[in-house]
């Protein structure tokens, strides 16, 4: 048996032939298999917000005594494609201020956040090709 198997398996004496390099490779392949729970151990709810050594876990109130917004931030916003259409067709509608009385002011920051971002990938996407289709000078 060679002495590249024997050192990456890291036992030299223990192995007398195949058959037993064999066993050991399978016994270690077994221990090795075991699914360990990584959040075993842990504590789970209130318990995993303390972060102190010797602090107290924080208590837990009512409902009513968190803030409203806070109760906002599992809402799904809408994506860039109905904030389009929505201001498409407001805009269809009315012009300029049907937009503005059916998006609130967050849908409209992100509205033209959308559009500097596409803007920018465009601008982007023609500066390469450009680049790539010069030719040398020389």
């Amino acid at each position: 048996m060679s002495t590249l198997i024997r050192r990456a398996c890291g036992c030299w004496s223990q192995i007398g032939g195949r058959r037993e390099f064999a066993k050991i490779v399978k016994k270690k392949k077994k221990d090795d298999t075991k699914i360990k729970d990584p959040y075993k151990g842990l504590p789970a709810g209130w318990d995993a917000l303390n972060y102190l050594k010797d602090g107290q876990p924080p208590k837990e109130k009512p409902d009513e005594e968190y803030p409203e917004w806070l109760w906002t931030l599992t809402e799904r916003r809408p994506m860039a494609g109905e904030l389009r259409r929505r201001a498409l067709s407001a805009f269809e509608d009315g012009g300029a201020p049907e937009v503005v009385a059916r998006l609130t002011a967050e849908e409209r920051t992100r509205l033209w956040r959308f559009a500097r971002r596409s803007m920018i990938r465009q601008n982007n996407d023609i500066l390469r090709r450009k680049w790539f289709r010069m030719k040398p000078k020389y």
